[in-house]
């Protein structure tokens, strides 16, 4: 049966990704999405560039943006921090902590899984600025200089999935998200491609890193999603259960860090046909 499609294809970049609980997904109290937020935010170097910070994303009157701060394992000093966190409540900016270890041969000494219990007592010491506590595990991991000289996905998911899930146990406020990786990094002996690296995560850990799990929890919850195969099975879901059901126009917005197989031009033969 022919037909006919109307499509706008927008094509983003996705630089994040979802990570789930060990045991279960365990969300933060409040849901940032749920009201009116303030999208900006900013990577500051220390507590002394929090009122600029203030300036650029609370510009033109807005309120409670975002500032990412790095907090080394040899800067846990609660008093320090809880007078920059009570700095960024006065100027309404909500923080996102990442975790680092210290410097070591030009690169980043690997951290070791008997270090996380320092890190959940440290973070829980802290009066936080609002009721949900950003805190992202490490730093493009797919690079050797910040593992210690060695790529590993195994251990950045065991470490990853260890603290989040003592994180989560000492307070459901703890918003955990996985490091930013470096996509442009290529396989060779000091990296690995931000998919290869995922990929054997995935494989790893297929109990956490699930896309299966992510779509049965969302569905638990009102939101429709399913799990497709490739490229192929998305076009074919997306013909079955829009293009022979509706004369409307439709917008499908594509979200890939990548060509994916080629999906943009398979949308494109659709709508032709």
């Amino acid at each position: 049966m022919k037909y006919k499609l109307s499509l706008l294809i927008q094509i983003l970049i996705l630089i994040a990704f979802l990570f789930l609980g060990n045991l279960k997904i365990v969300k933060a109290v409040e849901n940032p999405l749920a009201k009116t937020n303030n999208l900006f935010g900013i990577h500051i170097l220390n507590e002394s560039d929090i009122k600029d910070a203030a300036n650029l994303v609370n510009s033109s009157g807005g309120e409670w943006g975002y500032v990412t701060l790095v907090i080394r394992k040899d800067e846990r000093d609660t008093t320090r921090w809880q007078k920059v966190f009570d700095e960024l409540r006065r100027h309404k900016l909500i923080p996102i902590v990442r975790i680092a270890t210290i410097q070591q041969d030009g690169g980043w000494e690997k951290p070791v899984l008997d270090e996380t219990d320092g890190w959940v007592s440290f973070l829980n010491s802290l009066n936080w600025v609002i009721k949900n506590r950003y805190v992202i595990i490490g730093n493009e991991p797919n690079h050797a200089k910040e593992w210690g000289g060695e790529v590993k996905p195994e251990e950045y998911a065991d470490y990853l999935s260890t603290l989040s899930r003592k994180l989560k146990e000492e307070s459901g406020d703890f918003f955990v998200l996985p490091a930013g990786f470096d996509a442009s990094t290529p396989n060779s002996d000091m990296g690995m491609s931000e998919a290869t690296f995922l990929q054997q995560m995935v494989e790893y850990k297929k109990d956490i890193f699930s896309n299966r799990k992510l779509v049965k929890d969302l569905n638990k919850k009102g939101t429709e999603s399913y799990a497709l195969k490739d490229a192929n099975h998305i076009v074919a879901h997306l013909k079955k259960n829009f293009a022979q059901k509706s004369q409307k126009s439709t917008i499908i917005v594509v979200m890939t860090s990548g060509d994916f197989d080629d999906i943009h031009q398979k949308l494109i033969d659709l709508i032709d046909k």
